[in-house]
């Protein structure tokens, strides 16, 4: 069968000469379907599902019609009565031969993994339409290659951007004479009203359903897996620890017995958490969707999800694009892409990737199953890109060792991991706002997966627009040979007279290589000593990167901020300051220069953190002068050390806006819109719409 496949099975060669049941169309349609994804005689499959159809409608007064039905019969613990197998289900097996009954209860025993209740390869489709016109129509494009799984938010009233990155219209429409019969459609109660009040779920449900109707197919559920966006209802950009989680989950349950969702999941929960649910849950979940890629591989949550037999799903299998690069990922056959997401797969783990274009919706369908590949060895830290990476609270909630905890009244509520973060100040935005303002638009402009020469260009044109209020500086650099060729680093001066080193980066001409260098002063008023020790280092690191690079020297331009940044006029300096970030985005490779307190100084690992968002290649510089490419890995700027402790607060704001560079420019959907939100409600502007004081919720407090 090969990877991705939900089990093995050896066909006996009288299988094939078994007959057909007296079976209804469409339970016979069910089993030629799983036939062929699974290996097991059409017959003998039909003939458990006749046996096992009473079952599933004393649950769910329903008839079999997809393989998620079937999750039903471990799904009520109540049936269950304490035992492995329920015992109107092992009454009903009981009667088939022995073995095809034992076939039967290998195939329901597997179908947790990924083919069996979930298809192996879906489409995630938040976001998916801000890379697409008007008139396209990818997931239509997605049916056609053979894509038979999607997911979509209900919608968000007092979120309302947060709720236009899923175009339900659009998605609905593509797929109104499709058949579905074999489709998985994968929904979220709105996160931010959940628990408010009772009845909130339903609600969020039926708004879903009126959206979604062209897919609607009579006597079938709507919506396949429904699936609690988190542990939590979120207040803002925080989870809120007081509402209930037990109660959201009872509302969910309540449908299910209803009949309007086909089975249950959980999304975004840690493994502690789903344990906890499953303690108190009266209804089991069918399916569980997390973050899971090669920087973030979730084993622990395999594991368990293969034990308690819950179909897993990964969410932003690819990271956003982020692990493509990875060189584990080369392949004889293979594109990165495709040998990533059999990461996931060969661990029987289904995927919904993204998609930014036509051909990586065919491209990720067209992974081909086969003998599993390398593993590629899981990281020192888990690296999350989506829901964790939007804040310190968020990543608290999600984290490990997050947990549920039953308090006083009875229920179970959120236990986040530590998080001593904390919110930006409100003094602090008040004196960055302005500058914010001048950074975003800037940021927004600049394209995404490019060359560093391509973003310089666009930031030295964006900066050469602001008037005579701007808050930002114009970015100046030295050519290596004119630096190497001064006794002393270069000082910028409003009072210098006559000809000055520094040139404006927007006068680079093409090829030209620009080196950021980042160090910590030697002293409090220069960054050299007596011996021009530092000096040094920067010529020897512009040769060796050059050398490197195989440019010549006179190729390379050096930014460093007492040669660059203006030292006698405080508000073109405090201009340049503020500009750090784009300086950085602007540049070919960023060096750091050793010394011991550097890793330690949150302003260093500042300039770090815009290094590794803006995807700079990041080098350091030896007290030897030997360069070398470096992935240490950055601390939180705002645990770093600083000399003006005032200076804490400009961290916080740099972190936010760190952030959202690096979805600009490398992720894509709920990133992106996640950190823009975020910068857009820090300095005032209004996100969330039409809710109650106790819905709505602002991210700086003070």
């Amino acid at each position: 069968m090969g990877a991705g496949a939900s089990q093995t099975f050896v066909e006996a060669a009288d299988d094939k000469g078994l007959e057909m049941p007296d079976a209804p169309e469409h339970l016979q349609a069910l089993a030629s379907r799983l036939s062929k994804a699974h290996g097991v005689a059409e017959a003998i499959i039909c003939q458990g599902l006749v046996a096992l159809e009473p079952c599933v409608q004393r649950r769910l007064n329903r008839r079999i019609t997809k393989p998620l039905d079937l999750a039903c019969l471990r799904a009520f613990k109540a049936e269950m009565e304490g035992q492995d197998v329920a015992p109107d289900v092992q009454t009903a097996l009981d009667p088939l031969p022995a073995g095809i009954r034992d076939k039967v209860v290998a195939l329901l025993d597997s179908l947790h993994l990924c083919g069996g209740y979930l298809p192996r390869i879906g489409l995630g489709s938040g976001g998916l339409y801000k890379n697409f016109d008007e008139g396209a129509r990818p997931h239509e494009h997605a049916y056609d290659q053979g894509c038979r799984m999607w997911d979509c938010s209900d919608p968000c009233p007092s979120m309302p951007p947060f709720s236009a990155l899923y175009d339900r219209a659009r998605m609905a429409e593509q797929m109104t004479n499709k058949d579905l019969s074999d489709f998985v459609l994968i929904c979220h109660p709105d996160p931010w009203s959940m628990g408010v009040e009772p009845g909130n779920v339903r609600r969020s449900l039926e708004k879903q359903q009126e959206l979604l109707a062209p897919m609607a197919r009579e006597g079938e559920p709507l919506v396949d897996v429904y699936a609690p966006f988190g542990a939590s209802r979120l207040d803002g950009w925080s989870p809120d620890e007081n509402v209930p989680f037990d109660e959201v989950w009872r509302e969910i349950e309540e449908l299910h017995r209803e009949g309007k969702v086909r089975a249950l999941g959980v999304c975004n929960m840690s493994a502690p958490q789903l344990k906890r649910l499953l303690e108190f849950c009266e209804i089991r979940p069918a399916v569980y969707e997390t973050e899971s890629h090669i920087m973030h591989q979730r084993q622990d949550l395999v594991d368990l999800c293969r034990r308690e037999k819950i179909a897993m799903l990964a969410h932003t299998p690819l990271g956003q694009g982020t692990v493509l690069d990875n060189a584990g990922l080369a392949h004889d056959t293979l594109s990165p892409a495709q040998v990533a997401l059999r990461q996931n797969l060969d661990r029987g783990v289904s995927v919904l990737p993204g998609a930014e274009k036509l051909s990586e919706i065919d491209e990720d369908q067209a992974t081909p199953l086969g003998p599993p590949v390398a593993r590629i060895p899981p990281p020192a830290a888990f690296v999350a890109l989506s829901v964790a990476a939007v804040n310190s609270k968020f990543k608290a909630m999600v984290a490990p060792t997050a947990d549920l905890v039953r308090r006083d009244d009875g229920h179970w509520y959120v236990l986040s991991a530590a998080d001593d973060k904390g919110c930006v100040r409100k003094e602090v935005i008040a004196q960055n706002s302005a500058t914010i303002e001048q950074i975003r638009p800037i940021i927004a402009a600049l394209p995404r997966k490019e060359t560093a020469a391509a973003r310089r260009r666009v930031i030295c044109e964006e900066l050469a627009k602001l008037g005579d209020d701007r808050k930002l500086g114009s970015m100046k650099v030295v050519p290596a040979t004119v630096f190497a060729a001064q006794g002393e680093i270069p000082r910028r001066s409003c009072k210098d007279e006559g000809p000055t080193p520094q040139l404006d980066a927007s006068d680079l001409p093409e090829g030209a290589r620009l080196i950021f260098f980042s160090q910590r002063w030697l002293t409090l008023n220069h960054p050299d000593d007596d011996k021009g020790t530092k000096r040094a280092a920067i010529v020897a690191a512009a040769e060796a990167y050059a050398k490197q690079a195989g440019v010549e020297l006179e190729q390379v331009y050096i930014w460093f901020d007492l040669a660059c940044i203006e030292q006698d006029d405080l508000a073109e300096l405090v201009r340049g300051v503020n500009s750090l970030g784009l300086y950085i985005t602007a540049c070919d490779a960023f060096v750091s220069i050793d010394h011991p307190e550097y890793w330690s100084r949150a302003w260093c690992l500042m300039e770090q953190e815009f290094a590794r968002c803006a995807g700079v290649p990041r080098f350091v510089i030896s007290s030897n002068g030997a360069l070398a490419p470096t992935d240490h890995e950055v601390s939180d700027p705002r645990d770093g050390n600083l000399t003006v402790e005032n200076d804490r607060g400009a961290i916080d704001v740099l972190c936010l806006v760190a952030h959202d560079l690096r979805s600009r420019l490398y992720l894509s959907g709920i990133s992106q819109w996640s950190t823009e939100a975020q910068l857009a409600e820090a300095i005032g502007n209004k996100v969330f719409q039409g809710a109650e004081e106790g819905v709505r919720s602002n991210i700086i407090k003070t």
